[in-house]
């Protein structure tokens, strides 16, 4: 059972890290896992996230926590999670691709190599591309969208921050895609690919993105 995710404090969220490593570690590996989260930490806290930062991080893992026992793997989802972001240039295109490359470093000689290979791979279908059909990919897919179903408030802060990430992008630029990217998440048939994220937060996610989408054009933005 994970411990609870209430509490986002550093010294919280360290000790659910350094616990989760250990479960996952070969025996008598030596692995430590003190220089891993030093860098986690560090990337978190990069002067340039507003948005991808652990408070990210930390919804992603209480959302994780209320479905972990209908999921395969859910250790194997929670590193993805830990992991997904932990590389983060803003505008790049390889984000997920040297995210996945630092966890299969830092996991090498420490994790059985299935099981590196499968949160490589999960870290990969962050990329929200095409609707991953893996069952554990789907789970963290839904995570890592669950923040679109938030109240509307803090929807449009998490909007803010995501704006704020990208300083040199023209408003025309962002807006434009970002519409094109809400646009094709209402035009699946669900948004959520997993029937617990789906009766959780479909309706709140499509109500949010649909205001979203009207107010940004209403503003000129196509």
């Amino acid at each position: 059972m994970n411990s609870s995710t209430n509490d986002c404090r550093p010294e919280a969220l360290e000790s659910r890290f350094f616990g989760l490593w250990n479960r996952c570690s070969l025996p008598d590996s030596g692995a430590d896992p003190t220089a891993v989260w030093e860098t986690l930490i560090e990337s978190y806290n990069e002067p340039w996230r507003q948005y991808h930062t652990a408070e990210h991080l930390c919804h992603c893992l209480q959302e994780l926590d209320l479905a972990s026992t209908l999921m395969e793997d859910p250790q194997a989802v929670e590193l993805a999670l830990w992991f997904h972001d932990i590389v983060f240039q803003p505008g790049a295109a390889d984000n997920e691709e040297k995210s996945a490359r630092l966890f299969e470093r830092s996991a090498a000689g420490h994790f059985k190599p299935d099981l590196a290979k499968k949160v490589s791979v999960l870290i990969h279908t962050t990329v929200h591309r095409d609707p991953p059909q893996e069952e554990n990919a789907r789970y963290l897919c839904d995570i890592d969208l669950s923040s679109l179903a938030l109240p509307w408030a803090q929807f449009l802060a998490d909007s803010a921050a995501l704006r704020a990430e990208h300083p040199e992008t023209p408003d025309a630029v962002f807006y434009r895609a970002k519409i094109s990217f809400l646009s094709s998440l209402l035009d699946r048939s669900a948004i959520f690919l997993t029937e617990f994220f789906r009766s959780r937060h479909e309706h709140a996610a499509r109500e949010n993105i649909r205001r979203y989408i009207t107010e940004l054009q209403s503003k000129g933005y196509s």
